[in-house]
């Protein structure tokens, strides 16, 4: 995945412009592949770490709308890239 300023991303899903889809599908890929990794490591240190995970869970559900998926997914890699 290439250099991209999460925030600006982020602000262009939440007002309603798509993510291009091989994009998402490269989230959706580094999300399945690097979240739990990165969660083990900051577990202990943050307290919402059960909003993470119900943010990964709904995230790869295929019955969560695209819209908020592609929100979900954008804020999970933020997460994992820092």
């Amino acid at each position: 995945m290439g250099n991209c300023n999460g925030a600006d991303e982020l602000v262009r899903v939440a007002l309603g412009k798509e993510i291009v889809g091989h994009r998402f599908k490269e989230r959706e890929r580094k999300v399945r592949r690097d979240f739990w990794t990165k969660l083990k490591h900051f577990a202990g240190q943050m307290p919402f770490v059960e909003d993470l995970v119900a943010a990964y869970y709904c995230a790869l559900d295929p019955a969560t709308p695209m819209r908020v998926r592609g929100i979900l997914l954008a804020a999970l890699a933020y997460f994992i890239l820092r």
